[in-house]
Order: structure tokens, then C-alpha cells, then sequence
């Protein structure tokens, strides 16, 4: 696996209404990525690998301070605010 550290999960946004609430994305597919309680992406991407892949590795290296900046500027500018831990939870 390349990215051992991770979890993944796929999401369907219309079976998953109760924990998603007023979120409703643009467009598919959704790259959605949170450290700990904090949401430091969440965006539509278009289909393609190594755009996933890259922003994944950079996402990876942020240390702390800087996951937390960025998970404070997505808050900002987001309408809704998602928390994707209640989705893992029963796995």
C-alpha cells in the first residue's frame, strides 16, 4: 500500500445523509482529507491519478502547525463543516 498511514473509506453522499447533513458537493469525484479532528481538504478533482496521488504526499508532509493553518483557511471558506471520523466509526 503507498500510503500505509492512511485510512480509506468511499463515501456515498446520498446513504450517508445523517452524518454529511447540508453537505453537497459540486461535482464527483470528492477528495476529502482530515488529520485528526481537523479537515484539511475537501475539494472535486478531476480523475486522474497522479493529481491524487501528489496532493495526498503533500497533504502527508504538512507537520502540525502547518495541517493546522490549513484545515483553519478550508474552515474559512467552507460552508459546511464536516467531521469524516463519523463515518469510520463502527469499522
Amino acid at each position: 500500500m503507498q500510503f500505509p498511514q492512511a485510512s480509506w473509506i468511499w463515501v456515498d453522499v446520498e446513504d450517508k445523509v445523517e452524518v454529511l447533513g447540508d453537505f453537497e458537493p459540486d461535482n464527483f469525484p470528492v477528495l476529502a482529507v482530515q488529520r485528526g479532528a481537523h479537515l484539511v481538504f475537501c475539494a472535486t478533482l478531476p480523475q486522474q491519478t497522479g493529481i491524487w496521488q501528489r496532493l495526498i504526499e503533500e497533504l502527508g508532509a504538512l507537520d502540525q502547525t502547518q495541517a493546522l493553518k490549513q484545515a483553519e483557511r478550508l474552515r474559512r471558506t467552507s460552508a459546511v463543516p464536516l467531521d469524516l471520523r463519523q463515518l469510520t466509526s463502527g469499522l
